[in-house]
């Protein structure tokens, strides 16, 4: 009984503001504590971190008025103030962090902001020892690999006149160097580029996205190009439109994106609109909220795929869109060949990307939808049997209630 009461005073005493603000002991206590049920390793504790010392002069490249320094002061006011209490804050800013935290609205939003930023850097922090661990225990292998060969060998035949298989030995190829595999890749997506099916990546929304959709979206593009690359056999020719490098879409696939501004990279990023791309007959929009529906791939179309995540993606932008620039769209008939069970109908770019590829290759629309579509979205036969089994449940309660007040009024 004592250990209990125990437990719940501190407990109690940890959440509290005024505490866990004097009793530093107890405030590394819970940080720890929280550290490890968050999933990071037991021997991080975030709450020794070393903090470092900032004022609006540290950002002066964004002070442009008085407005501004207000701005940034406040931040930095909130900032050690959520330091000193609750310790849910990174250890620095940078100038892209104060940026991102000036375009907040409410001090909510920002404290949201900081414990983002927080989860980035320890999830950096356990990601750079694990690597450092990793480093070590391979290069330990090496070692003891070529302490076993210090004097290697080459030919067909070992010391019994057996034959010998592996590198420099029985073997009808040579070693593949990453860098040949690249090329490989990279001379499929500039073959589709000459003579592969074009499909169109809008990214004109950044007037309804927010900074954090914008990042997803970046994540999502870079999804996309790793699909469309390596696991498609015949890859499309990706556009991006209505790329706008001031703008935090493109901002955010520039410092997101890997190997973004590489010769590997082979895709088209134009500033401009589609319409002064490609010929406008040609472009059909798909869109979740289109009248029309697409029932098979056409080779002579150019497909447009909407670059609309997070809240924007249940709204009507797309078809509007379309229906302003005057030009076809079309939606994909879900509903005809797979049962929903939850979750948005608005699909991510590689799975509309995955879904336009099967159809190109001749695969029928069913056999795509359902392939490609995540099955958590998709009812299985388990959950209709189950729905039908409920629905006759409630059907004999119905009739036995109806019954039971028949006989009452008798």
């Amino acid at each position: 009984m004592i250990s209990t009461i125990n437990k719940w005073t501190k407990s109690l005493l940890t959440f509290n503001h005024f505490f866990r603000h004097f009793c530093p002991q107890i405030r590394c206590n819970s940080m720890n504590t929280n550290s490890d049920t968050d999933g990071q390793d037991e021997d991080y504790h975030y709450a020794d971190r070393e903090f470092k010392d900032m004022t609006v002069d540290t950002f002066a490249s964004l002070v442009t008025s008085e407005t501004t320094r207000q701005s940034i002061q406040t931040i930095l006011s909130e900032y050690e103030y959520e330091k000193y209490v609750t310790l849910d804050v990174p250890t620095s800013l940078t100038t892209d962090h104060m940026r991102d935290l000036m375009a907040l609205e409410s001090a909510e939003d920002r404290k949201n902001w900081f414990r983002y930023l927080l989860r980035k850097e320890l999830s950096l922090e356990v990601r750079q020892r694990r690597r450092a661990d990793n480093s070590r225990e391979f290069w330990a292998k090496k070692r003891e690999m070529y302490a076993e060969c210090r004097s290697p060998r080459t030919g067909i035949w070992d010391d019994d006149q057996q034959l010998l298989y592996g590198l420099w030995h029985n073997c009808i190829v040579s070693k593949v160097e990453p860098k040949s595999i690249k090329r490989l890749f990279a001379h499929r997506l500039r073959r589709a580029a000459l003579f592969g099916h074009k499909v169109v990546i809008d990214l004109g929304f950044d007037d309804h996205l927010k900074l954090k959709d914008c990042r997803s979206l970046a994540a999502q593009i870079q999804v996309l190009y790793n699909h469309n690359k390596y696991r498609c056999d015949e890859p499309f020719d990706i556009h991006f439109a209505n790329c706008d490098p001031r703008r935090p879409t493109m901002q955010s696939i520039a410092k997101n994106v890997v190997n973004y501004k590489s010769p590997y990279f082979v895709s088209t990023f134009h500033e401009k609109s589609y319409l002064d791309v490609f010929p406008s007959e040609r472009l059909v929009y798909l869109s979740p909220h289109s009248q029309q529906i697409l029932q098979k791939f056409n080779a002579d179309h150019i497909y447009i795929i909407g670059g609309c995540v997070g809240p924007t993606s249940g709204a009507d932008l797309t078809n509007t869109k379309a229906k302003r620039e005057g030009i076809r769209s079309a939606r994909l008939p879900i509903d005809d060949h797979i049962l929903w069970r939850t979750g948005s109908r608005s699909l991510s770019l590689d799975v509309m990307v995955s879904i336009l590829h099967d159809l190109s290759v001749g695969h029928s629309m069913a056999d795509s939808l359902r392939k490609n579509i995540p099955e958590r979205n998709q009812k299985s036969i388990e959950d209709i049997e189950l729905e039908d089994k409920r629905r006759l449940e409630k059907y004999h309660k119905r009739r036995q209630f109806k019954s039971d007040l028949k006989a009452i009024n008798r």
